[in-house]
């Protein structure tokens, strides 16, 4: 069987979300991602992170407009690289969402 080489980039991913509130803080104003006013309507939030887009619907269909209750949830890790130091993107992760644990 041949090695399995790590993926590299998901391009376009679709993820339902309950919130499009909390999806537009931890999206735009915690990872850094660009909101996309073209994609984003009364039915999902729309952001782009460089070359990829990430449609994060909050409504499940246009005709019947049934809310989101489950998120998706991706096991396992996703990646993300930045020029930013870490210290200052757990800094505004701590600032936008407070451990209270």
């Amino acid at each position: 069987m041949a090695s399995r080489k790590p993926l590299r980039l998901l391009e376009h991913l679709n993820l339902a979300v309950p919130s499009a509130r909390a999806a537009e803080r931890f999206y735009v104003q915690a990872l850094g991602c660009r909101l996309n006013p073209a994609g984003t309507n009364d039915r999902q939030v729309h952001v782009n992170l460089g070359c990829s887009q990430f449609p994060l619907p909050y409504l499940h269909s246009v005709a019947r407009r049934e809310p989101v209750t489950d998120p998706h949830v991706v096991d396992g890790v996703i990646e993300l690289e930045s020029a930013e130091s870490l210290e200052s993107i757990a800094a505004r992760l701590s600032d936008l969402f407070p451990y209270d644990g």
